[in-house]
């Protein structure tokens, strides 16, 4: 009786039920995407074959610094801040900037947009000597 009475007001707002329900799945869907744009962007990413010795890589770490360098030397390192939604400003440079999506980055500079991969998520360095010993001025 009971079971019959929940059936049939369910029949007469199937509409509104379906809308409950769609919201509902939407409102999931949007929380899972904002958590995967938004994601720890804290890691090791490289940009060409990570095989190959000319294989660049950019690391973030979790203090908000960044290193790029190539195998066996080291191109900049210094610190970045996030200045809209996943676009983040490297502070020790002009006009240099990261933008993060899922995971990768790409990185503007007055040379173009280079487009990194990530491969770890902690910070790696591959075959480089000591970062003051091979800093660039």
């Amino acid at each position: 009786m009971f079971i019959n009475k929940i059936a049939k007001c369910i029949y007469r707002n199937i509409a509104y039920v379906f809308l409950i329900v769609l919201v509902i799945v939407l409102f999931f869907l949007n929380l899972d995407k904002q958590s995967r744009l938004s994601g720890n962007m804290v890691g090791t990413y490289v940009m060409g074959d990570e095989k190959s010795e000319d294989a660049e890589y950019f690391v973030l770490d979790k203090n908000n610094n960044y290193y790029r360098y190539k195998q066996f030397q080291f191109l900049e390192e210094g610190t970045y801040e996030e200045i809209y939604d996943n676009v983040f400003a490297l502070n020790e440079t002009e006009n240099r900037y990261i933008v993060y999506n899922n995971e990768e980055i790409y990185y503007f500079d007055s040379d173009g947009v280079r487009s990194y991969g990530r491969i770890a998520e902690i910070p790696l360095f591959v075959n480089v000597p000591d970062r003051k010993d091979t800093k660039t001025e």
